[in-house]
This record gives structure tokens, C-alpha cells and sequence, in this order.
């Protein structure tokens, strides 16, 4: 786990991108008939660029326990 605040940054980046791709691909692909093509994961990308971000600042400022 994050010892410094560097640490838990990149921490809270990396699972942020890594979880919410991971859920886009499964939602394109519910909504595209239950396959996951080359086109499930291209479109998730697309949507990545917007939701990473937001699920980034709501887990770092708003879910962890602030640091005294």
C-alpha cells in the first residue's frame, strides 16, 4: 500500500483507469449484444477519456480518508 502521497497518487491513478475501462468494455459490450470485439475496446477507450478523470478526483478527494 501507499507509504508517501506520490505513492498513493499514482496508486489511485492507476486503479481508477485500470477499474473504469474495466467497466466501460463491460457496458459497450452489454449494449452491443454481449460480444467483446475490437470495437468493445476501442469505444471504451473513447469513454475512458472522460470518465477516468472524474472517477480519479471522487475516489482521491472525496472517498479516502484524508491524511492528518
Amino acid at each position: 500500500m501507499p507509504k508517501t502521497k506520490i505513492e498513493d497518487v499514482i496508486f489511485t491513478a492507476i486503479m481508477a483507469i485500470v477499474m473504469v475501462y474495466g467497466m466501460i468494455v463491460y457496458n459497450v459490450a452489454l449494449n452491443t449484444g454481449g460480444a467483446v470485439s475490437g470495437f468493445t475496446f476501442l469505444a471504451a477507450t473513447h469513454e475512458l477519456v472522460f470518465m477516468a478523470p472524474i472517477a480519479f478526483v471522487l475516489e482521491f478527494f472525496v472517498v479516502s480518508k484524508p491524511e492528518c
